[in-house]
Formats: structure tokens, sequence, C-alpha cells
């Protein structure tokens, strides 16, 4: 999150089309498709993140977020391989990842 969020867009798309098209096998639309995902609820995620901060500290936010980042880096390798389920990879690399 951090290294796109310093490097912007070009980063994020850059990432996104590689590991999409090489590893995953997905199509230029279903890239499209995580893309929106990853921005919708993006915008979800820092709205939940605003409210949760008014009920607990920043150290329990950051906790639950690395958490939850090293389960996805532990679970993408996995299951997101060439002929993945689709609804596998908007749920892992779309919703997942936006936190």
């Amino acid at each position: 999150g951090q290294v796109f969020a310093a490097n912007g867009i070009a980063t994020v798309i850059a990432v996104n089309v590689t590991y999409f098209q090489l590893e995953v096998g997905s199509t230029g639309f279903q890239i499209i498709i995580v893309s929106a995902v990853v921005l919708f609820a993006g915008i979800f995620c820092a709205y939940l993140f605003a409210v949760a901060s008014k009920y607990y500290t920043l150290k329990q936010l950051w906790t639950f977020i690395l958490v939850l980042w090293i389960i996805l880096g532990i679970i993408t390798p996995l299951t997101m391989t060439r002929g993945a389920n689709f609804l596998l990879i908007v749920a892992i690399g779309g919703v997942g990842y936006s936190f």
C-alpha cells in the first residue's frame, strides 16, 4: 500500500497488469474489473478507517492491517495462480489489498 501511494498510479497499473497477465492469466477486461474493485473498495476502506480511528488507537488499527497483509501475503501465491477462480482473484486482489 505505502509503496503504491508513494509511487503513484503508474506503479499500481504496472504491477496489476504484469502480475495478473503473467502469473494469473487474466484478460485485459478482468484487470480493469479488479482495478475498479480496488478503487471502490479502497474508498470504502478509507471511510471505514476514519470511523474506526474514533474507537481504536492508530497502533491497534496498524496492527490489524499489518496482520491482514501478512495473511494475504501468504494466501496470494498459494491461491492466485493461472486458472484461479476470478471471484477469488477479485476478493483477494481487489478487496483484500484495498485495506
